[in-house]
């Protein structure tokens, strides 16, 4: 009885450990999809991404003629097929809603008036530039089925991400920048 109680608890053992983890291609190949598009939207909500008007409105803003993007939603939009809903709220603060704290307030830097998008440089202008990575060096250092975490070679040295799994699709679900 011993014997036949030790073999099922061995199976049930193997078989949850194998249902844990993902081939590590997989997130390979997805980070590597991500990255360029996560690139993109940071430079987007990050830097002067957009093409927009030459003249600045009476507020400081102007006024985004980038056909891509027409709307506070059409980013949202993109920004959900990069990255995790727990991120998105992240990054959603400085483009959409701001940040205020004891050191000091950043205002959102898109707005909509009058069913036409927005932005404000100045709002990221003192941010820092986007670091670039190497994409052919990324390595899976944890993982399971809802979430892991890769390391990938930056000029700087080497950062972590983390990504979690969205309905079956792998997001970013940490900053890439």
């Amino acid at each position: 009885m011993r014997k036949i109680i030790c073999v099922l608890l061995t199976l049930v053992l193997i078989t949850v450990s194998s249902c844990g983890g993902y081939d590590s291609d997989e997130l390979i190949s997805a980070v590597r999809e991500l990255a360029p598009k996560a690139s993109e939207l940071y430079s987007i909500i990050y830097g002067d991404g957009l093409e927009r008007s030459e003249t600045p409105e009476k507020n400081g803003s102007y006024l985004v003629t980038d056909s891509r993007y027409q709307s506070i939603d059409a980013i949202k939009s993109a920004m959900r097929e990069v990255f995790s809903e727990g991120y998105i709220k992240v990054l959603s603060n400085t483009a959409f809603s701001g940040v205020s704290s004891d050191e000091g307030a950043i205002a959102a830097k898109f707005t909509e008036r009058d069913g036409k998008l927005y932005v404000d440089p100045s709002v990221t202008e003192d941010f820092g530039a986007q670091r670039g990575f190497d994409l052919s060096e990324i390595r899976v250092v944890k993982q399971n089925r809802f979430k892991a975490i890769v390391a990938v070679k930056a000029p700087d040295g080497e950062l972590e991400v983390t990504l979690e799994k969205d309905n079956g699709v792998w997001k970013l679900d940490s900053a890439m920048y």
